[in-house]
Parts: structure tokens; sequence; C-alpha cells
């Protein structure tokens, strides 16, 4: 339960930034600067990564989310000292990037010592509702905070999560350190099944950083307010992650896989063309559907197939994953440099090639020796 409530920090002050870039917009800056302050974060987040793995091998997961906990807390404080000076904001973002760095890694190793392998699946479903909880309320809170002009409100829920995890990360047993002895990850990116694996992993991530960055602008133009795509997004993600997660764990990984980037494919084109709320709703909702499986199903076939050192191959996992929260703010601003929905069209580009390869690519197959 601890680590549930301390995901749940992590992720809240994570999701809350989905709001900011109206509060950047606001400021003057351009939807470039947008996408440089996301990856500040997630460029940094990448960066630091293999410091990460050396911290949990060396010290475990206890004391890894200590500090990122510790970490996350200077953010807000950089924050209130920044003002609008984007310098400031970029070193906020790039301390926040290190905090959530070790704690998405540090959170994985947890859950792998904590389940066995055949409720591996299930229980990342579960600790993935975390992540999608805080869009129910967070979200559509700093909205609010923000364009009323009570900036410190949005500050203050940031520290408040970041306090909140710091205590309880003190409090959990100190478990999920090394599984065996520490390996090193790059031999991971020549073998071939990893990069096809990897490269899902970067595309579901992909598609749902793009959205989630851009949605703000491109609602705005629509205008229709933000919460119909983040709570009917957030609704149909915890459907799939809470009361279907054992039964979605039984489906086979490629029909989960190919349905579920074909609906993101069919929901995110819709997100575009429509413009009514209503539909708007109903895409989102379906697009939370289609997501709330991938990652957890692409983790643990990646577990349970390639053979290697558990603490490496969940971090070169989740690199693939953050891979895609680093650059796809820059892509998604290139491409949305004339027009957002440009950037839109990409996204359902990417998940319909990732559904082609879903179905032709060797997901099924029995585990592979090292």
């Amino acid at each position: 339960m601890l680590l549930l409530i301390i995901a749940l920090c992590h992720y809240s002050a994570a999701m809350v930034f989905f709001a900011f870039p109206i509060q950047v917009i606001k400021w003057g800056y351009s939807t470039m600067h947008v996408a440089i302050l996301a990856f500040s974060m997630d460029g940094v987040l990448i960066a630091v990564r293999p410091l990460v793995k050396k911290l949990i091998d060396r010290h475990k997961a206890q004391k890894a989310l200590v500090v990122a906990s510790f970490l996350l807390l200077i953010v807000p404080v950089i924050l209130l000292m920044a003002g609008r000076s984007f310098p400031l904001l970029i070193l906020a973002k790039a301390f926040h990037g290190v905090a959530l760095s070790i704690f998405l890694v540090a959170n994985l190793v947890y859950v792998h010592v904590l389940f066995p392998p055949e409720m591996t699946r299930r229980a990342l479903l579960w600790l993935g509702a975390t992540a999608i909880l805080p869009q129910l309320v967070f979200i559509s809170f700093a909205e609010k905070a923000i364009l009323s002009g009570r900036l410190w409100l949005f500050y203050g829920g940031i520290a408040f999560m970041a306090i909140l995890a710091l205590f309880l990360s003190l409090r959990l047993s100190e478990r999920g350190g090394s599984l065996e002895s520490p390996t090193r990850i790059a031999p991971l990116f020549h073998r071939k099944e990893f990069l096809y694996l990897a490269f899902l992993v970067f595309s579901q991530a992909l598609v749902i950083c793009i959205s989630s960055n851009f949605m703000a602008l491109l609602l705005e133009k629509k205008g229709i307010s933000l919460w119909r795509f983040f709570t009917p997004y957030a609704v149909g993600t915890l459907l799939v992650r809470g009361p279907l997660a054992v039964w979605v764990s039984k489906v086979s990984p490629r029909i989960v896989l190919v349905l579920g980037f074909s609906a993101m494919a069919l929901s995110a084109a819709g997100i575009v063309v429509f413009h009514d709320p209503l539909l708007i709703l109903m895409c989102s909702f379906l697009l939370g559907i289609a997501f709330a499986p991938l990652q957890p199903t692409l983790i643990s076939v990646a577990v349970e197939r390639i053979k290697y050192e558990k603490n490496a191959l969940l971090t070169a996992v989740i690199t693939s994953d953050d891979m895609a929260w680093a650059f796809g703010p820059l892509i998604g601003g290139f491409l949305g440099k004339t027009s957002v929905v440009v950037a839109y069209y990409g996204v359902v580009f990417v998940a319909t090639i990732a559904a082609l390869l879903s179905f032709w690519g060797p997901v099924n197959e029995g585990p592979q020796k090292e």
C-alpha cells in the first residue's frame, strides 16, 4: 500500500504539468518553448539513467525512492523562485527529470521483487493505475489554478505530494535491491528481439506523450475544456487497470497489442477531426482503454522472453519508454510549428505502424536464451 501511495504522489506531480503549457503561453512563450521545457525534464531523465541503475544496485530501491522524493521537493522551490525566468524553469524541470528517472526504475524493481512472475502483468496493471488516478482530479485542479492566476496553489500541490512521498519512502521496508550480479545495459541494444519490444514501448509512450503535452493547445483552439480529454481518458485507463486487470492479464499479448495500438490510432484521429465535446470525450475514453494494457503487457513479455539480469532489463525497457517522453515534445513541437493538428496526425501514423508490427512480430513465441 505504501508503494501505491508513493507512486501516486510522484505521478501526480508529473501529471499536473500537462496543464502547465497554458501558463507558459500566458507568459508569452511559444509552442516550441513548451516543447523545450518538456525536453529539459525528459532529456535529463534519460541522461542520468545509467547512474540510476548503479544507485539501485548499490543502495536498493527503498533508498532510491527516498532520494527521488527529496529531489521532487526541490522542484516547487525552484519554480517559486523562477517567476517567468525561462532558464530557471528549465532548471526546475531538470531536477524533476532526475527525481522521476530514479522513481520509475525503483518502482519497477520493487514490483518484480514483491510479486511472482505469473502475477507480474496483473501487478503492473494495478500499479499503473496510480499513473492515471491523478488525471481524474489533479490536472483539472491544476488547470483551474493556472487560469485563475493562483500559481502558488499549483506549486503548493507539488510540494505537498513531494513531502508525503518522502515521508512514506522513509517508512518503506528495504527491499528491491540487486536481483542478481549487476550487468551492463548496452548489450541488450544489440539483440533484435529487445529492439522490437523497445520500439513498441517507445511507440505507445510517444502517442500518449504528444497527445498529453499538446492537448491543452489543441482543445483551446476548439473551445473545449481540458477535462473532456483527461477525465474520460483516465476513466478508460482505470477501468482496464482496475476492475478488468485480472481478465486483461489472461488475454494473449498479441491480441492486446494489436487491438490496443489500432484503437489508439482511431481514437487519436477522432480527437483531431471532431469538434463536438461529446465525441471528443468518447474518443478520449477509447484512447484510455487502448493505452492501459500496453506498457504492462510489453514489460511482462520482455521479462518472460528475454533472459537477462532484471535490473538491467527493466532499466532498458523503461528507458525506451522515457525516450518517447524526452523526444516526443520536440517531435510534437516540430510537427506542430505550423499547426498542432499535424502533430496529432503523426501520432496516428506511429500507432498504425506499431499495430502492424504487433501483428507480425514474435510476441507469443517462447522465451529466448541469453
